[in-house]
């Protein structure tokens, strides 16, 4: 199985009903509850680094981009802060660090796939797609 199969069975793995379900709020409130979830985000990047070929990144989703996940891609990619991307991967936890206001901030963490052009993961879901476990046949 080639490295787009894979991608796109993962990206159909959290299209089911019960990872849906899974919001922002409850990744918030309870990460370990969700350990090792696929889950998928679409969001801006507001700060970005990378590390041992690895990119390390904050991602603002939402509406107003204030859901922000802490994002360990496994592979680099060439996107700096303010590109909009698509990431799929497990929730891992959380994630805390202390702001340059010196307030102590605690976001859910993911380890995912390399981080992709915003869009992608759609694409993903249209290919193919089988019929998901809550849809008639």
């Amino acid at each position: 199985m080639n490295n787009a199969n894979k991608m796109a069975e993962l990206v159909q793995e959290t299209d089911k009903p019960v990872v849906r379900k899974i919001t922002y709020a409850h990744l918030k409130k309870s990460p370990d509850k969700y350990y090792m979830n696929v889950y998928r985000i679409s969001g801006r990047v507001l700060e970005i680094s990378e590390k041992n070929g690895n990119d390390f990144a904050r991602i603002g989703t939402g509406y107003s981009g204030a859901n922000v996940f802490y994002v360990i891609a496994l592979g680099p990619s060439d996107f700096v802060a303010g590109d909009w991307v698509d990431a799929v991967g497990v929730i891992t936890g959380q994630f805390s660090y202390k702001s340059t206001a010196g307030w102590d901030i605690t976001i859910p963490e993911m380890v995912t796939a390399p981080l992709m052009k915003r869009g992608t993961i759609v694409k993903y879901l249209a290919k193919d797609k089988p019929p998901r476990d809550d849809e008639d046949e």
